[in-house]
């Protein structure tokens, strides 16, 4: 395996932006706002600590945690979902404080909309109602005749020309996140 995806600069980058939105510095722009200044770079600043945080958990670049990178979903997804809520709080209590910057609560809700959204979402896919079975994903597989074909180039000929029939069997398909994981298809000629 190759080395684990660097992190620490964006850690670095990301957490300078964000205590930027925390304070007033943030220059006015050619929009003439410094709120809004302050907003964007603090919002640059969570994408660049989300990144981080994405590298040094999974070891890998990449932007979306899919669930086979999971360790135990169903059991993390409902930390996941309460770490997302707390979020939400803190930002509803940075919201209602005069002390911080109007962007600060925006930037923070956002954060916490999302760490909730994507706990919910595995719940709902590990335990909820989205929850696929095994014995479902085979699809009735084991009512499929064995056709004696090994592999999957297999072709016979019979002598006989007579009567001619092709078989095609496909088996063992299972598509997880629109993508073929698995695939078998023998063809048989009679």
């Amino acid at each position: 395996m190759g080395a684990k995806a660097e992190w620490r600069g964006f850690a670095a980058l990301g957490v300078i932006l964000v205590g930027i939105t925390f304070t007033d510095i943030s220059p006015s722009g050619p929009w003439g706002d410094s709120t809004f200044t302050s907003g964007t770079l603090g919002l640059t600043g969570m994408m660049l600590l989300y990144l981080a945080w994405f590298r040094l958990t999974f070891g890998v670049k990449g932007v979306v945690p899919t669930m086979d990178m999971w360790k135990d979903p169903e059991a993390t997804s409902k930390l996941v979902i309460i770490t997302g809520i707390v979020i939400l709080g803190i930002a509803y209590a940075i919201g209602r404080i005069d002390f911080f910057p109007e962007p600060a609560g925006l930037v923070l809700s956002l954060v916490g909309l999302l760490v909730t959204t994507n706990g919910v979402y595995v719940w709902l896919s590990t335990a909820g109602p989205l929850r696929e079975d095994l014995a479902a994903n085979r699809g009735g597989s084991d009512n499929i005749p064995d056709t004696g074909a090994n592999s999957d180039e297999d072709l016979e000929e019979s002598g006989n020309n007579d009567s001619s029939s092709v078989t095609y069997n496909i088996q063992n398909i299972q598509i997880r996140d629109s993508v073929v994981v698995d695939s078998k298809f023998n063809f048989e000629e009679e």
